[in-house]
């Protein structure tokens, strides 16, 4: 995928698969409709060209491993839809220094944050 590559994915699409995304390092923003229900673990694994990313609120967890290695990620935008942040979700997104995590989230996964150093609360 080239740099500065940019995807809309088409409405009526209910889905992501698993790693759909994995190792994209060229995309640098996606656009997800309200049809879609659900992303899959990892799908934007590695995917280290985002820099911000907005959850749809038609989802309700983020999956394990969703943004894992997206070093650019800086900013995510999740909203009060999501119940539950999995396990490694955000893991060594080292940019990342603006979440607000709503308070409709019950369950945080074991390291879910981890190598996230530029969150300070």
């Amino acid at each position: 995928m080239a740099a500065g590559t940019s995807i809309s994915i088409q409405e009526g699409i209910k889905e992501i698969s698993p790693h759909c995304f994995e190792g994209c390092s060229g995309l640098t923003e996606i656009t997800i409709p309200y049809s879609v229900i659900s992303i899959g673990a990892s799908a934007f694994n590695d995917c280290t060209g985002l820099t911000s990313f907005t959850i749809p609120s038609t989802i309700n967890a983020i999956s394990d491993g969703l943004f894992w290695g997206c070093s650019n990620l800086s900013s995510v935008s999740i909203p009060s839809s999501i119940t539950s942040i999995g396990v490694t979700a955000f893991y060594n997104c080292s940019n990342l220094d603006k979440i607000t995590i709503p308070n409709t989230v019950t369950s945080i996964g074991s390291a879910a944050f981890e190598g996230c150093s530029k969150l300070d609360n």
